[in-house]
């Protein structure tokens, strides 16, 4: 078997072109952009039991028939990104944070309430700079007890 560092450049990129379709078609992805965010919003839609949006509705991302979650992703990497994509649109009634490794498997999941979301964000206004991060720990991959 030929290892990945034994393989040239360009058939890594045909491998990824391969693997990038056949995630389209098993629709876990949707386009051929970072497939990072479809994964994620895959994830919470299969673990919430809800139905993804289409891809060009504005405010939230998985529906489960009781929230419109949006979905955040960011994956750990040598570059240690700290920030999210900001938040655009109010129609959305909780945010679920995906963070993944580097090798894609996951890391921690977040469900975060609107209402946190708009308290850290006028903590932020106010020039507190209280991040978001601080209200993570106490919605792992469900609401808070």
């Amino acid at each position: 078997m030929i290892t990945l560092p034994e393989r040239s450049t360009r058939e890594l990129l045909c491998q990824w072109a391969a693997i990038m379709g056949e995630l389209r078609r098993r629709s876990v992805v949707r386009s051929t952009n970072n497939p990072i965010a479809d994964i994620a919003e895959e994830l919470v839609a299969q673990h919430y039991k809800g139905q993804r949006a289409i891809s060009s509705q504005a405010g939230w991302d998985v529906d489960t028939g009781t929230e419109k979650l949006q979905v955040k992703a960011m994956r750990n990497t040598h570059y240690k990104r700290t920030t999210l994509s900001p938040i655009r649109s109010q129609n959305y009634d909780a945010v679920v944070v995906v963070v993944f490794n580097e090798d894609l498997t996951l890391n921690s999941a977040w469900y975060i309430p609107r209402a946190v979301i708009e308290a850290s964000e006028q903590c932020a206004r106010q020039r507190t700079n209280r991040p978001i991060v601080e209200h993570l720990q106490a919605y792992a991959w469900g609401k808070a007890a």
